[in-house]
């Protein structure tokens, strides 16, 4: 279900997008059916001397072509596969081309759109997250993202494909072709149980690179005050342990990532070999059978591609849903400002009855009232932890109080653009 909303989720944003790609895709497809049909004709001719011993497929196809080009001969047959061929690979690398452009697309929407949220916060955001985790998202999972979001494309795409493609082996043999896509069905679905623990290793991959990055960024930003007070040893240890816990998560996660296809090409071979027998059994044409195995091989490996992609989203999804919790977390501390332009102090910035905390804190500020003014310097004393920060933030409208009024010439701070106001010297 979470993979399913994070695909509907994506196709609700870039509808155009999406749709263009599927256009392109299902075009591709679409030659890759005509090569395929014109392969029976390709084997029967290259192999068969007597045009009455040709298979009635490869009649038709081949008289379908003479309507266009007469007289039809091995050499035009053979050039109109590899047209065909080459055509479906050319439109197969705009295709990727294009994901790779809507992939980076997306990832330039979530990272300018996340850190534009960020700076729309209050201070309150900041304090209650931890930076580690900020830089690791910003560095690292928004790759992961845009991974997704291409294991997504790509996933959608190959659906789409093998259904296309199921009309191919339908025409030939209706009864086994719906066997065969059972059977692969049944392993995709054996092999898909691994989404839980990838999901879960994702989660565990997510946190362990959130924990490294904060030991990382906090290391650095403290690098004075370890080799002052000879912690060196100590810091890099801990560091160490991070990676070392991150490190086991994500050989893990890949491993069962890359486990998944492995394991599918057994399920795909049986698969063949008995649809191989089945044709023999049959006396199934010797173009018609390379017809049905060559379209039921891309099938079982778009079948078993899918397998493994659904798996990787499970895989992924985790920082996407770290990307959905800091958009909650903004919108829900974002800051507040008003749309009167701030033309500087004419008399005077008071604090009426303001009070402060901070969450699960007890209050910092109570009733405080201060009337400074213009012109005049104001000090501010107290131990560590008084509240002066504080109230430095609320008059700057980093953050806002409980309780009481921040006015500036009577005007209520929440009233007036806070931009103008940050920026006036």
């Amino acid at each position: 279900m979470k993979t399913m909303r994070f695909i509907l989720g994506i196709l609700q944003q870039y509808p155009k997008l999406i749709l263009g790609n599927i256009s392109l895709l299902c075009l591709s497809t679409l030659f890759s059916i005509f090569s395929l049909f014109s392969l029976g004709p390709v084997v029967d001719v290259l192999f068969r001397d007597d045009r009455a011993a040709i298979s009635p497929l490869s009649l038709k196809i081949i008289s379908i072509i003479e309507r266009y080009i007469s007289p039809v001969s091995k050499e035009s047959l053979v050039i109109i596969f590899l047209i065909l061929m080459i055509a479906s690979a050319s439109i197969n690398v705009i295709f990727h081309y294009c994901m790779l452009r809507m992939q980076y697309r997306v990832m330039t929407d979530i990272i300018t759109g996340t850190f534009r949220n960020c700076f729309n916060a209050t201070w309150l955001f900041f304090t209650n997250s931890r930076i580690g985790n900020l830089l690791n998202f910003f560095t690292r999972q928004t790759d992961i993202i845009g991974a997704a979001f291409r294991a997504m494309g790509q996933l959608t795409a190959n659906a789409i494909q093998a259904i296309l493609l199921l009309s191919v082996p339908l025409f030939i043999s209706w009864q086994f072709t719906l066997y065969c896509v059972l059977s692969a069905s049944l392993f995709a679905i054996l092999y898909s149980q691994f989404g839980k623990i990838t999901y879960h290793l994702g989660k565990k991959n997510l946190e362990t690179g959130n924990v490294f990055s904060s030991i990382l960024q906090e290391a650095l930003s403290s690098a004075k005050l370890i080799l002052g007070f000879g912690n060196k040893d100590k810091a890099i240890a801990k560091l160490e342990q991070a990676f070392d816990d991150h490190r086991k998560v994500t050989i893990k996660s890949q491993t069962i990532r890359n486990a998944i296809p492995l394991l599918l090409q057994p399920g795909i071979l049986i698969i063949l070999v008995i649809a191989y027998y089945y044709s023999k059994s049959i006396s199934l044409p010797l173009s018609n059978m390379t017809v049905l195995s060559a379209s039921l091989i891309k099938m079982m490996l778009l079948i078993g591609q899918i397998s493994a992609l659904k798996t990787s989203l499970d895989n992924f999804l985790p920082s996407y849903e770290q990307m959905q919790e800091i958009d909650r977390q903004t919108k829900k501390l974002r800051q507040v400002s008003g749309s009167k332009p701030f033309n500087g102090i004419q008399k005077e910035l008071t604090l009426d009855a303001v009070s402060f905390s901070y969450p699960d804190q007890n209050r910092v500020l109570s009733e405080i009232d201060i009337k400074i003014p213009k012109g005049r310097m104001v000090a501010l004393v107290g131990p560590s932890g008084g509240g002066k920060s504080t109230l430095a933030d609320l008059i700057m409208g980093f953050n806002q109080p409980e309780s009481g009024t921040v006015r500036i010439d009577g005007e209520n701070i929440r009233n007036i653009d806070n931009i103008s106001f940050r920026k006036r010297r």
